[in-house]
Order: C-alpha cells, then sequence, then structure tokens
C-alpha cells in the first residue's frame, strides 16, 4: 500500500503537470488500461481481493478524481462474473469509469484513446 500511495503523489505531483506542459493544456486525470489476458484462477484469491478493496478505498477516500477512465481488455467470462460481485463493494461514480473490452479492442480502445496516445503503448 506505501508503494500504492506513493505512486498517486508522483501523478499529482510530477507526472501530471508534465503532461500537462507537454500536452499545452490541463490533465488531471489518468486512464488506466488493464490487460487480464494471462491472469489465471490461481492468481485469484482472497488476498487479490483484499487488496483490491483496500486500492479501491484509498481511491474513493482521497483520490476520487485522478482515475478518469479505466479500460479492462482481453477480459474473460470469469473476470466478468468477479467484476458482477466485486462492483457492488464500489462506489457508483468509480464504477461508471471502468470499460470492458474483448479480445479484439482496439477500434474500440481508438474511440476512447487517440490514436497517438495509443501508439506510444
Amino acid at each position: 500500500m506505501k508503494f500504492y500511495y506513493k505512486k498517486c503523489e508522483n501523478l499529482i505531483d510530477s507526472l501530471l503537470p508534465k503532461a500537462s506542459i507537454s500536452a499545452g493544456k490541463f490533465i488531471g486525470q489518468t486512464c488506466l488500461i488493464l490487460d487480464i489476458r494471462d491472469i489465471s484462477t490461481k492468481q485469484i484469491n482472497k488476498d487479490l481481493f483484499h487488496m483490491m478493496e483496500r486500492q479501491f478505498k484509498v481511491d474513493m477516500n482521497y483520490y476520487p478524481e485522478l482515475l478518469g477512465t479505466c479500460l479492462i481488455v482481453n477480459n474473460s467470462f470469469l473476470f466478468q462474473a468477479i467484476w458482477a460481485i466485486a462492483s457492488g463493494f464500489i462506489h457508483e461514480s468509480t464504477r461508471n469509469k471502468v470499460k470492458f473490452f474483448s479480445e479484439d479492442f482496439k477500434d474500440q480502445l481508438l474511440k476512447v484513446v487517440d490514436a497517438i496516445s495509443y501508439q506510444k503503448l
């Protein structure tokens, strides 16, 4: 959790201001892209849920506007089932920022992230 706090503070204090200068406009939110293709059922356990719950609470209580969008690509039926349960513990405003994309996600992703940014990924 200490690493997570540091990551958030670094975003606010350093990375977002530098991105704003580079873009020539204010940038105050992030776009998180999670590729969950290689997550196996062995990695999904009580500890993972506990860590995710703590991170979501930190985000909602201390950094509510830092996340602009969370794009989850290559999701599986298993992850969708887990999300259906876990999303009940997440504030609606945070839940609405999460979007899911199937294996063929490039065209959908480009509607959210401009092509120049996509090329840099």
